[in-house]
């Protein structure tokens, strides 16, 4: 829920979003809770530098003054930053430290403690959720020699983070996500953008008899389905969505969302000399869809 703006400044309206928050999970509980707050990938800057092997106090003051020199846009008084220790990696055979450092801007951080303003209640951890992913997983998760994956569909990106042995190895950040899924949806449908989400929400990625490879078959099943429908509803509402067109319009979009998945791990593969994927959590709105995990699977395998 955000707050009407003029200059198109998104703000969450904090009134209405503690209401909604009180539907699912009472405020009185919330008050005794630990809460932690995840900074999405578009209000954060990332960068790993490499540094010689030191304390790691002297590490994270060396990462973050290198990275305010080094990163786009220029580093001013209104960023905060914080760190993240990858491991050690070799860098033209001498052992060096890999960092990972993130900056945002202190306006997103008191955004953020104003909304529990009103309750007397702050987080006590304000973060990118990929970063605390891996002390959350339940140890018989972390299997020796092998990685897990975390991929974060969110409403205007897609990230993957791999971790191994309890620690992030690995961020991307591709800038794709269900926003442009619905609106892609909305152009070829001819539906408006709430109709659209509806359809998502109810019906995810249908489940249809015809593989969608067989372009041919699947096109000539939409159009017959379609002339029946006329036929039979000629004054059928314009939101009705056809299952099977709903299926069709989905399979790019899975297509593009595995083919980053497997870039990420050829490319972790070739950076750690082999090491394999074992499990993948999906986080963010698109884990909430339906077969979409299912789906994904059958296309890059592993425990989804």
């Amino acid at each position: 829920p955000l707050k009407a703006s003029k200059d198109g400044d998104k703000q969450v309206n904090p009134e209405i979003f503690l209401k909604q928050i009180d539907s699912f999970f009472p405020l009185a509980k919330l008050r005794r809770a630990k809460i932690a707050v995840n900074l999405p990938p578009m209000s954060i800057t990332a960068l790993s530098v490499f540094l010689p092997l030191i304390s790691r106090k002297e590490l994270s003051f060396a990462a973050v003054n290198e990275a305010r020199q080094k990163m786009i846009p220029v580093t001013g008084s209104n960023h905060i930053f914080d760190c993240l220790f990858l491991g050690e990696t070799m860098i033209n055979k001498i052992p060096r430290a890999e960092v990972l450092v993130i900056r945002t801007e202190k306006v997103y951080i008191l955004r953020i403690l104003d909304i529990f303003k009103s309750l007397n209640v702050y987080p006590v951890l304000i973060s990118p959720a990929c970063t605390i992913f891996p002390n959350v997983v339940p140890k018989e998760a972390w299997k020796k020699e092998e990685a897990v994956v975390i991929v974060d569909i969110g409403a205007t990106y897609l990230k993957i983070s791999i971790c191994s042995d309890t620690n992030m190895v690995f961020m991307r950040n591709i800038v794709f996500g269900l926003e442009d899924i619905i609106q892609d949806f909305v152009r070829q449908l001819g539906l408006k953008a709430d109709q659209v989400e509806t359809a998502i929400k109810e019906h995810g990625i249908p489940n249809v008899p015809f593989d969608p490879k067989n372009k041919v078959a699947f096109s000539e099943e939409i159009m017959r389905q379609k002339y029946e429908a006329s036929l039979n509803s000629p004054a059928a509402p314009e939101a009705q969505v056809n299952l099977l067109e709903l299926r069709w319009l989905w399979q790019p979009h899975i297509e593009r969302i595995a083919q980053e998945l497997r870039r990420s791990f050829v490319f972790y593969n070739e950076r750690s000399e082999g090491r394999r994927i074992d499990k993948i959590f999906f986080t963010g709105g698109g884990s909430h869809i339906k077969n979409l995990q299912t789906i994904l699977s059958s296309f890059v395998g592993g425990e989804c």
